[in-house]
């Protein structure tokens, strides 16, 4: 799938905003094509790294969102950190709350 700029930070709100409702992990979005549905498989099962690897950016800083912070994986720390830490200790209303703070998050 070729993306553009603003079809991908549409499909990553989307699938952040379910993964907020859900409280599931993203890998699980039933849009995946994996899953059945019509999206197809993503680098790191992410919108913004599909696009972003394949512009002429090619790398994690140009990520078309603002993560707020300046480290060379943008989203490695933060609020994407915090969702990680959550997961692997199954802390769904924490995940919850995180993944609808991360599909909020600004354009830079």
């Amino acid at each position: 799938m070729k993306l553009t700029k603003e079809k991908a930070i549409e499909l990553f709100r989307e699938l952040w905003r379910w993964c907020g409702e859900t409280g599931k992990p993203k890998r699980l979005w039933p849009r995946w094509e994996f899953n059945g549905g019509d999206v197809p498989e993503m680098r790191n099962d992410c919108p913004l790294c599909e696009y972003t690897i394949r512009t002429e950016k090619k790398d994690c800083p140009d990520c078309p969102i603002d993560w707020g912070n300046e480290y060379f994986v943008p989203c490695e720390d933060g609020l994407f950190g915090e969702y990680i830490e959550a997961y692997h200790t199954n802390n769904v209303p924490a995940m919850k709350r995180i993944a609808k703070q991360i599909s909020e998050l600004p354009e830079r």
